[in-house]
């Protein structure tokens, strides 16, 4: 699985330059374990809030939008309606760029056709 892949990108082979990382995903009959990879993911977030001083930690939550990134930054908040939130990952959004790619891809294949008829003709007649 490929969120799988994502985690251990994440966890192993990382750790700072005073304490190496504990390599124990390495283990392949272990890393296919969703259950086994959850839980060391969680440990891995939870190592992370106990040594990283928390005026420097934010835990975000895409869901909630920019107000805590932002507070968190100390910036001011964009003009109203100029910069939205990105929600590009969510479902919706997806079935609309699958289908927009879809009607392209027919559109190409029914032109190609169309030339090839013409093509077709023209060197039969």
């Amino acid at each position: 699985k490929i969120w799988c892949l994502r985690l251990r990108g994440l966890i192993v082979g990382k750790g700072n330059k005073n304490e190496p990382m504990q390599v124990d995903l390495c283990y392949p009959d272990k890393f296919s374990d969703e259950k086994f990879c959850k839980q060391k993911y969680e440990e891995w977030v939870e190592e992370v809030k106990r040594t990283v001083p928390k005026e420097k930690l934010l835990v975000f939550d895409v869901t909630e939008g920019w107000d805590p990134l932002l507070k968190f930054l100390g910036v001011d908040e964009p003009p109203n309606g100029q910069h939205h939130f990105p929600r590009f990952n969510e479902r919706d959004e997806w079935k609309k760029l699958i289908s927009r790619i879809s009607n392209i891809a027919n559109l190409i294949n029914i032109v190609t056709l169309v030339l090839l008829a013409v093509m077709l003709y023209f060197i039969l007649t």
